[in-house]
């Protein structure tokens, strides 16, 4: 019995200098916090302007880059991703093999990101073939769209530019 008195009288006791050491070092957390967010400047070349906003859009990097918890360690995980973003945004442009160069490297408190990407050689299609058998291949309106159908051999394969075949 005596045992467990000073146990729950030296419980609250403890409790209290755990918080007041906790609340003390609670300014210090975020003001070291705030000192580690960091800046990113990224500058991409070797694409055209519609390439370069999808890149951007789809980079991590350039999503947090005005993050206010933004640390060295983050900055660099990103980076590590940016090879990875940026071949996966070309794809819709018909591009799959591009050569992308990265450089990250920090100046006092901004973090430099130099991204030059080579796009490659686009996917050119090489044949279109498209037959029509059936009940409903003189239909007017399938033959009307595959006339009209959007892809032809040497066009670049290109995702962006959905067909609208049936559309009226």
């Amino acid at each position: 019995m005596f045992l467990h008195d000073q146990e729950t009288n030296a419980s609250p006791f403890m409790l209290k200098r755990i918080f007041l050491l906790l609340f003390l070092l609670l300014p210090y957390h975020y003001t070291a916090y705030a000192q580690s967010a960091q800046k990113v400047d990224i500058t991409l070349t070797g694409l055209n302007e519609e390439m370069q906003k999808n890149v951007l859009a789809g980079l991590s990097l350039a999503k947090q880059s005005k993050s206010q918890h933004l640390t060295d360690f983050i900055v660099k995980r990103l980076g590590q991703k940016a090879d990875e973003e940026i071949k996966k945004a070309l794809e819709p442009f018909g591009y799959y093999n591009p050569k992308i160069k990265i450089d990250l490297h920090k100046q006092e408190n901004t973090w430099l990101v130099m991204l030059d990407v080579d796009p490659g050689d686009p996917v050119v299609v090489s044949d279109v073939e498209i037959e029509l058998s059936g009940p409903g291949s003189s239909e007017k309106l399938l033959t009307e769209a595959l006339e009209n159908f959007p892809l032809h051999e040497g066009d670049i394969l290109n995702h962006q530019r959905r067909p609208l075949i049936f559309a009226h």
